[in-house]
């Protein structure tokens, strides 16, 4: 509940020295094992004297998962290349998780009580070497960084379903807390001078920073359907009608402790090419040396959010003629969203405050026609929405430990609507056979997007913006098919199996004059720049195959999937200077092989489990393209490939 530089210079040195050093500040080298995963599940139930059944089913896991890449990472800033870095990171997740479920039975009622707990830590360590403009001299620096990351989540809920005639009445409540902790989040910058790593304290390059951040989530629901099943519809027609309620309530804090060291006025040459450890020793540490200083984020080092969302719907399922049928429903739905951004002791003075509340109705209609007994159209309609994120509503800054990129939330976002309409062609061949070919358009208001923007220091983050408007339509082809194959004894008496899944998607912004969007500063810019441009995360292909074969014994798949090159960050304005190129990920093609064969060895049931992801060793590539640099890696790897073998047994 203080800021550090309120205290005396004593306090401030003892806490300095505090701080954990060379166990967390010292990255070396080692080799990594293999990654590792098990779990058991079992079940039981028995059938009681009153009539009643109880069941008992629970899982248990464990999983421990290494992964290490060498990455590139350049950024653009106008005409030049701002960062060129070369980036070694090695990652150590593990996770254990269990889920347990009782059900209590009889006659058409069932009750059942779910609980599920997951547990993940993830230790991360990686050195960034190469250029950054914002460095002196020429440029060369050399980064550590290091942090771990502990998230929990435990949920329970109690549901019953239950026929009373002709009625159907289900019910549910259930509650989730999800905490995240993230400890010692450390960045040591340093320059390269003839080779040498070396700290120089009167260049702001050189820096040390810390930071801790908590965050904490309670989720509330509960809900109720009945649906009524037309007892008075006469020979194949079939019809229903259901009504329910929902009720879902969040509530969130966080609170980031953001820190750096204060670099002393001058530091002795053997101590600025010292390691880490011994920089920060307790000899350099105090009122002359390296000062803990308290680090704000202008946006807010933390927030409190809630959402309470009302929901209910009538909807009506019928058979108009033995050939069609129908199905059309309203949902109304008040939500009250509110993010309170403030700083790390709760004072909001001074930050913006998010609300959204709105109230919807959010009709959909969807009708079948089974116009021969193997073949089939479809048509729907629905009117949904989407909300922003507590933390794409929030200012103050995190970073997604996935890629490494820093965020700011925008406290103007708003919720974006959708109007969805396809039609669907379905020609079934057979069990498990068909041919489907379908078409469809999405009209969206204020769609969200991430958004480049450049900061003070000439660095690019990410934050969220709303687009005016977007459109979306495509088609989509699936085929799926089983035969058989006579070459030999083997060969006859495997169930062969061939799909494939294409899906074309074209998207597009719409900006008309007079159209503008509001970042985080709650300026607004002139929206015309995004005209026409497509929408962020949103590729053009898809294509995903699989084939193999099905025997009593084993089992064969082989899957082929590609994937377009999309935008997965917009390039925001950068005033006279034109605008930051966009972000592009080109997933590229994956061709993965999974087999297993069960065996029964001293009367005792046992699968061997074999898979191959990634045979084609593609590349992880985003990039940015300019007329003035041309292309750059904005983060690019080489993903490796995936081997793995697993032995399951039946009691």
């Amino acid at each position: 509940g203080t800021l550090i530089e309120s205290l005396s210079p004593a306090e401030i040195e003892t806490i300095g020295e505090s701080l954990v050093n060379s166990p967390l500040s010292v990255i070396q080298r080692g080799t990594v094992g293999p990654d590792f995963n098990g779990s058991i599940d079992g079940g039981w139930s028995k059938d009681l004297d009153n009539g009643m059944t109880v069941a008992l089913i629970g899982v248990a896991g464990y999983s421990s998962d290494w992964f290490t890449k060498r990455a590139l990472r350049e950024t653009q800033n106008g005409a030049i290349v701002g960062n060129d870095l070369d980036r070694n990171e090695t990652a150590l997740t593990s996770t254990v998780n269990g889920l347990v479920t009782t059900a209590l039975s009889w006659e058409e009622n069932t009750v059942s009580l779910t609980g599920l707990y997951i547990h993940s830590t993830r230790k991360e360590s990686q050195i960034d070497e190469g250029f950054s403009f914002t460095a002196p001299g020429d440029g060369s620096i050399f980064t550590e960084s290091n942090n771990a990351l502990e998230q929990d989540l435990l949920m329970g809920q109690l549901a019953g379903e239950h026929t009373f005639g002709d009625f159907d009445i289900d019910w549910r409540g259930a509650y989730a807390r999800s905490t995240r902790d993230d400890p010692y989040n450390q960045s040591f910058t340093r320059e390269v001078r003839d080779g040498e790593v070396f700290f120089d304290p009167g260049r702001a390059v050189n820096r040390r920073d810390i930071s801790w951040s908590e965050l904490e989530d309670d989720n509330y629901s509960a809900g109720v359907d009945i649906t009524w099943n037309l007892p008075f519809l006469s020979g194949p027609r079939t019809g229903a009608v259901s009504a329910g309620y929902e009720y879902v309530e969040s509530e969130r804090a966080f609170v980031n402790y953001g820190y750096f060291f204060r670099n002393p006025f001058t530091l002795s040459d053997e101590a600025s090419g010292a390691r880490v450890d011994f920089l920060y020793s307790p000899d350099n540490i105090g009122p002359s040396g390296f000062r803990l200083t308290d680090a704000v984020n202008p946006g807010g080092d933390a927030y409190t959010a809630d959402l309470t969302v009302h929901g209910a719907y009538f909807e009506a399922d019928l058979e108009l003629i033995p050939t069609v049928r129908m199905t059309a429903g309203v949902r109304f739905e008040d939500g009250d969203q509110n993010v309170v951004n403030s700083d790390r002791f709760g004072d909001s003075t001074g930050f913006t405050p998010s609300r959204i509340q709105n109230e919807y109705w959010l009709p959909s209609a969807a009708i079948t026609w089974n116009f021969v007994d193997n073949m089939q159209l479809r048509g729907s309609y629905s009117h949904t929405i989407g909300r922003p994120q507590f933390r794409e509503l929030a200012g103050s800054q995190f970073s997604d430990p996935e890629n490494d990129r820093l965020f700011r939330g925008n406290p103007f976002l708003i919720d974006s609507e959708f109007r969805n309409y396809d039609a669907r062609y379905e020609y079934y061949l057979g069990s498990n056979q068909f041919i489907t070919l379908a078409g469809f358009y999405k009209q969206i208001d204020n769609p969200i997007e991430e958004y480049t923007f450049q900061t003070s220091t000439g660095n690019f983050n990410s934050t969220f913006i709303n687009a005016p408007e977007a459109e979306l339509y495509g088609a989509e082809f699936e085929y799926r098919t089983r035969f058989g194959m006579s070459f030999t004894d083997w060969f006859d008496r495997r169930d062969w199996l061939f799909s494939v899944n294409y899906t074309f998607t074209e998207s597009e912004v719409n900006a008309s004059t007079g159209d503008e969007i509001i970042t985080f500063s709650g300026t607004p810019d002139d929206a015309a720049f995004l005209d026409g441009a497509p929408l962020v995360g949103t590729p053009k292909h898809i294509v995903n195959a699989q084939f193999g074969w099905e025997d009593e014994d084993d089992q064969l798949t082989i899957l082929l999937g590609w994937v377009d090159e999309r935008i997965i960050q917009r390039g925001g304005l950068l005033g006279a200077a034109g605008q930051i190129p966009d972000v592009i990920e080109k997933p590229g093609v994956q061709l993965d092989v999974n087999f297993r064969h069960d065996v029964n060895v001293l009367g005792t049931d046992f699968t061997i489990g074999l898979s191959a992801r990634n045979l084609l060793g593609t590349r992880h590539q985003e990039f940015q393209i300019s007329d003035a640099v041309g292309r750059t890696d904005f983060n690019t790897y080489e993903r490796g490939r995936d081997l793995s073998a697993s032995l399951t047994a039946k009691f």
